[in-house]
């Protein structure tokens, strides 16, 4: 039996798409939130429909939810195109990486995540279909922050849309040819000048100083 494609995890709350067993036209159950319960568990609702694909199982859940808070009408048996937003992805990408991966991240990275995805806000609420390169390198060219937190903001964007293309919510890696339009400001620290490296020779018999004189002179570095 052919392995079926492993997609993505639906947000809390969104509704479930399950797949039935048989040989079956279509295949995918649609069902929306839970919204009862009892002492031994969930109650499943009706399916909302049953479709071909797990994809058109997403869009139909999509619109329901929309509809539901209010965003959009439809008429029934009506089918929307529509992509997640930005906001949506994000979420998914980083509930993935962060909560639902063996891999154990440092509340530094997680934290600067958080900030670079804060440093998108523009973009949250656009659905991820319809942004373009100019979209994203807006974002760069607007944030008045340091070249370090511009790097942060293209990693995400780099990361979100492997993600995106992963699970194919979208075809394309629009974040692939940005760039960040400042020289880069982070200290590297200052070269010694002729009279302290020559201090420096005076006193080459100290052992911590032999160790200063070959970085200066291999380009040798210590890395935490």
């Amino acid at each position: 039996m052919r392995n079926r494609k492993k997609h993505m995890k639906l947000p809390n709350g969104f509704g479930s798409i399950k797949y039935l067993s048989g040989n079956r036209r279509k295949p995918y159950a649609v069902y929306p939130p839970v919204t009862e319960w009892t002492p031994t568990g969930p109650v499943t609702p009706p399916a909302l429909a049953y479709t071909e694909t797990w994809e058109e199982g997403y869009e139909l859940l999509t619109a329901y939810n929309m509809e539901k808070a209010g965003k959009i009408k439809i008429n029934r048996s009506v089918f929307i195109e529509r992509t997640p937003t930005f906001a949506e992805v994000y979420q998914q990408f980083f509930d993935e990486k962060f909560h639902n991966s063996p891999k154990n991240f440092s509340k530094e990275t997680i934290a600067s995540t958080r900030a670079a995805y804060k440093n998108c806000s523009a973009i949250h609420d656009i659905p991820i279909g319809n942004l373009r390169y100019d979209d994203l390198q807006q974002i760069i060219n607007n944030c008045p922050l340091k070249h370090s937190s511009l790097e942060l903001i293209v990693s995400l964007l780099h990361q979100i849309y492997a993600f995106a293309i992963k699970y194919e919510i979208c075809e394309k890696d629009y974040s692939a040819f940005l760039y960040i339009p400042i020289p880069d400001d982070d200290e590297s620290g200052e070269p010694f000048t002729l009279d302290e490296l020559n201090i420096l020779w005076t006193n080459k018999a100290d052992p911590i100083v032999q160790m200063i004189l070959i970085m200066c002179y291999s380009g040798f570095r210590i890395r935490a």
